[in-house]
């Protein structure tokens, strides 16, 4: 079991993890990053979205978002762009209503995408990168600094507590809130990361969510 100050150390190593410094000169940055016009990154899209909670749908579109253009501040343009997306669309999919389960959500979401990814038909290899990516994004202890990794909680911190986001432009966050809106995430953050509690007190991933909430609840977006 961790302790509390294990727990809180992780929680700030992963904000630091997540703040990318910017390179003194950047070509120009797109408000909006493409997203991969694969069938495997459709099929998983479609994963995500039949999961029954457009606000996690839609924090894992955006996590790719503010993952991939902070990556792109910080210089790292060279990487796979459909295993980086998919292991952002599907890192939060077992917090959906339709994948409930005993064990972390992180170690849960981690096998419905490598079952759902090797059923479709992506290599053995590159499954265990998106399993990997999804199992560890919570856990600041990891030394895999590969961007189809790294992707996840850059994105996804930036999502819930606002950090790295004073390295984007206006216009490109609100370009990010249009394409997938907020909803009322930060309550949905607080339900799902209670919910979590409740059946695992004592799992890391949960005494994470918890130590998290007051962050969350002051990031800078509306709701």
């Amino acid at each position: 079991m961790m302790s509390r100050r294990e727990l809180i150390g992780s929680s700030i190593g992963l904000a630091a993890f997540s703040v990318l410094p910017a390179p003194p000169a950047m070509a120009a940055i797109p408000d909006i990053v493409p997203v991969p016009d694969s069938r495997l990154a459709k099929a998983a899209t479609a994963l995500m979205d039949s999961g029954g909670s457009p606000e996690w749908a839609d924090h894992c579109r955006r996590a790719y978002q503010f993952g991939a253009l902070l990556m792109q501040k910080a210089g790292v343009h060279r990487y796979d762009r459909e295993l980086a997306y998919l292991s952002s669309i599907l890192h939060d999919l077992a917090l959906t209503p339709k994948y409930p389960g005993p064990e972390e959500f992180p170690i849960r979401g981690a096998r419905l995408a490598g079952e759902f990814l090797s059923d479709q038909g992506l290599g053995a290899a590159d499954v265990q990168l998106v399993q990997y990516a999804i199992r560890y994004h919570l856990d600041i202890g990891i030394t895999d600094y590969r961007p189809e990794v790294r992707i996840v909680p850059t994105g996804s911190l930036c999502d819930l507590t606002g950090a790295g986001l004073h390295l984007l432009d206006r216009r490109q966050i609100q370009a990010i809130l249009d394409y997938a809106p907020r909803h009322e995430f930060k309550k949905e953050f607080i339900r799902s990361s209670n919910g979590e509690r409740r059946k695992l007190p004592l799992a890391p991933s949960s005494c994470l969510g918890l130590l998290l909430q007051p962050a969350v609840l002051a990031a800078p977006f509306e709701s």
